[in-house]
């Protein structure tokens, strides 16, 4: 096992479609180092590097500029198969020719291993992994998750230093897929190996990861915890990227003590007062999780008035769009699956087209720069 640290990575890429030829930025400035033993998550949308960076560290393409480390050894110029990582493949990239058993010995017998420490070591992955009974199989008589065991125990097989894993889990169906995260967590803790894991998916990042790292347009934008991460994002793009469903932004304006949204007024936590010494003014961006609001009467303070626009039932919540009265915003409610009756007016105001009121809970309130999407409050 071994600490990671990169060093101010860049990746430029020359287009060649273009004319004259352009360069385009893959990655830039990228700086983290990971302690031994822990698993990160490189998350972010499509094309925010994540999957370049993960092969930069790999060996499998070389950084334009920067530094790689491996424990204490700089490695820019060490081929991949000398860096003594284990890389998993979203496709898992297993032979096909092979058993389940020749696959997980393969790595081991390139390198000379003794045939009784493969034949131990094949024994113990499976039993690990809970494949002992697929030994004799090949890859097509597996099914997905099966398949991706073999790729782990592949991986693992090898004793590596570090373990690289690229959307390993984005071919598994819904109900596999959170059975496989939980138990790549528990096998994490179980090995012990420094571990990188790239994924676009909020949920796979929070659940499997002792830190995040947030990338979008070859940028790093936060660095934390999962809590820290959900509930101190840097900005608009970190808050509405790391949430299922995302958090509701919607702009308001600031007047004598209360936000404007839409036709409402909505009192304004003092300390925000204070903190950001606020003027009568427009231009905020407000945001708040879903989790955060609620239906409740007409006449109940802080609250805005909306439009029901849809209806999602998620089984033990329901999620509800509606638009605020006044605004083009729409926004997003987890509600209990309950919630027309708890209002006391049972189905009537389940109708598309009818108007709520939306009480917000104003102490998880955020307040963002709406040019750059700077978080403005909480400022810590």
């Amino acid at each position: 096992m071994s600490s990671v640290k990169l060093d101010r990575i860049s990746r430029k890429f020359t287009s060649t479609t273009a004319q004259p030829e352009q360069r385009f930025i893959g990655i830039d400035d990228i700086s983290f180092e990971i302690p031994d033993g822990e698993f990160w998550v490189l998350v972010g949308p499509s094309g925010c590097g994540k999957s370049t960076l993960l092969r930069i560290i790999a060996g499998l393409e070389t950084a334009t500029s920067g530094s790689v480390y491996i424990g204490d050894r700089l490695v820019n110029k060490v081929p991949a198969r000398q860096r003594d990582v284990a890389m998993v493949f979203q496709n898992y990239a297993l032979y096909p020719h092979m058993t389940v058993a020749e696959n997980l010995g393969f790595g081991m017998q390139m390198r000379g291993t003794d045939r009784s420490i493969i034949s131990r070591r094949i024994q113990e992955i499976a039993k690990l992994l809970k494949i002992d009974t697929l030994l004799d199989r090949k890859p097509k008589q597996l099914s997905g998750g099966q398949q991706q065991r073999v790729a782990l125990g592949r991986a693992i097989a090898r004793s590596p230093q570090v373990f690289l894993l690229d959307e390993p889990l984005s071919n598994l169906d819904t109900g596999l897929r959170d059975d496989t995260r939980a138990e790549l967590k528990q096998l994490h803790q179980q090995v012990g190996i420094t571990t990188i894991y790239v994924t676009h998916d909020c949920v796979e990042a929070m659940t499997l990861a002792d830190r995040i790292v947030v990338l979008d347009r070859g940028y790093i934008k936060q660095i934390g915890t999962p809590t820290e991460i959900y509930h101190r994002p840097i900005d608009r793009m970190v808050a509405t990227f790391m949430g299922t469903p995302p958090m509701n932004i919607f702009p308001a304006s600031y007047h004598d003590g209360y936000w404007q949204i839409g036709e409402r007024q909505i009192s304004c936590d003092p300390d925000i007062i204070d903190r950001l010494r606020l003027r009568d003014r427009q231009g905020f961006n407000l945001g708040i999780r879903p989790e955060y609001l609620s239906i409740v009467p007409d006449d109940t303070p802080n609250s805005l008035l909306a439009t029901l626009e849809s209806i999602e039932t998620l089984g033990r919540e329901t999620l509800l769009k509606v638009q605020i009265v006044g605004t083009s915003t729409q926004i997003n409610l987890l509600v209990s699956p309950y919630w027309s009756q708890q209002i006391g007016e049972p189905r009537a105001v389940e109708r598309l087209g009818n108007q709520l009121t939306i009480q917000i809970a104003t102490e998880w309130l955020f307040v963002f720069d709406p040019t750059s999407g700077q978080r403005l409050f909480p400022l810590n």
